[in-house]
């Protein structure tokens, strides 16, 4: 199986938007779009205050320990309640 990922981003939107295209043997060729809207901690933390969730925290994805900015980036996890 073959998948090839174009990705581009839309400044106006913050999404990125990617086209993947899978090719498995014979199969017919597939292609799927996928959109990631990204949002700044401090927006996506008052949406989700105001849906019911005041208590917000970012995480480390590889640890489940609090955030910590690195120069090289991180994938990151919000925990609402």
């Amino acid at each position: 199986m073959l998948v090839a990922d174009r990705r581009t981003f839309d400044m106006e939107t913050s999404t990125i938007r990617s086209e993947w295209t899978i090719v498995d043997g014979d199969a017919p060729v597939r292609r799927m779009n996928v959109d990631v809207r990204l949002y700044p901690w401090l927006t996506l933390k008052g949406l989700l205050a105001r849906a019911g969730f005041p208590d917000a925290t970012l995480l480390d994805a590889a640890t489940d320990e609090p955030f910590v900015p690195t120069p090289r980036g991180a994938r990151t996890l919000t925990l609402a309640r």
